[in-house]
């Protein structure tokens, strides 16, 4: 049985030893073929690393030179720009100068249409002022030639005025006569009707007291007593006689002397009087 199984053994061992040396081959040709796909792999690593630094250098190449063409433009671009921004600022010197000498010459033209207008302006006023003392001139000579004219018209009239009343004065005292004598003295007065009057006694006087008095008394037409009147205007005649005052005031046509051949004329009283007369006042008053 040993024999045998040694026999066997004997006869198992090239048999190993073959599929060992099979294995090892197998193994051995693994190994190369993974170490010729390792160093494949590798050179292909390698070459598409080179292929890979060679893009990138191209790219950077390419990027460098994009990046000068860049610069390159915009130096071109700011020359241009540096160019423009001259040639603007050169128009806007320019437009300057332009608008400067238009503003001058304006400015120049305006002080000469102002000159021209103050010149024209202060003629006017020259003128103005010639013709408004012209017509003060004018209106004072007339003024004093309408003046003159009036105070010539105020005086013929008041000449006028007087001569009138002289005659009227003089008629009067002719009307107060008879046959060129003095009428035998009166007794009586009689007051004439309002506005016969020739004169205008003022009131403060004692002729317009005494007219003042008769009339507040008195009736036109209606006989009244020169001695009731004495008595009545004794306190305002100061010691003269009314009769002198009644003859001025016939003369001037307010009042007429008569001497009534009826007695019964001389019947108005002082007492009467003075009553009308007080009654007349209060009424006034």
């Amino acid at each position: 049985m040993n024999q045998a199984a040694a026999a066997q053994k004997g006869k198992a061992q090239p048999a190993n030893e073959d599929k060992a040396k099979k294995a090892a081959d197998a193994e051995a040709a693994r190994k190369a073929k993974a170490e010729k796909i390792e160093a494949e792999r590798k050179a292909k690593a390698e070459a598409r690393e080179k292929d890979q630094q060679a893009k990138q250098s191209e790219r950077e190449a390419e990027n460098q030179k994009k990046a000068a063409e860049r610069e390159e433009a915009n130096k071109a671009k700011a020359a241009e720009r540096e160019e423009a921004a001259k040639k603007r600022e050169a128009e806007r010197a320019e437009a300057a100068k332009t608008r400067e000498a238009e503003r001058e010459k304006a400015r120049t033209e305006g002080a000469a249409a102002r000159e021209e207008a103050r010149a024209k302006a202060a003629k006017e006023r020259e003128e103005a002022k010639a013709k408004e003392k012209a017509d003060r001139e004018e209106a004072r000579v007339k003024a004093a030639a309408e003046k003159e004219a009036a105070v010539t018209a105020r005086k013929q009239a008041r000449e006028d005025e007087v001569k009138q009343r002289q005659a009227k004065w003089s008629e009067r005292r002719d009307s107060t006569k008879v046959n060129g004598e003095r009428r035998t003295k009166a007794t009586h007065i009689v007051l004439l009707p309002e506005g016969s009057g020739i004169s205008n006694p003022q009131a403060t006087s004692i002729r317009g007291r005494v007219l003042a008095y008769i009339k507040s008394v008195a009736q036109p037409g209606v006989p009244v007593s020169i001695e009731s009147l004495a008595t009545e205007c004794k306190p305002f005649l100061y010691g003269t006689s009314v009769r002198s005052y009644l003859s001025k005031l016939e003369e001037a046509s307010h009042l007429d002397f008569i001497t009534p051949a009826d007695e019964s004329a001389k019947g108005e009283s002082a007492g009467v009087m003075k009553s009308r007369w007080l009654a007349s006042s209060s009424l006034l008053r």
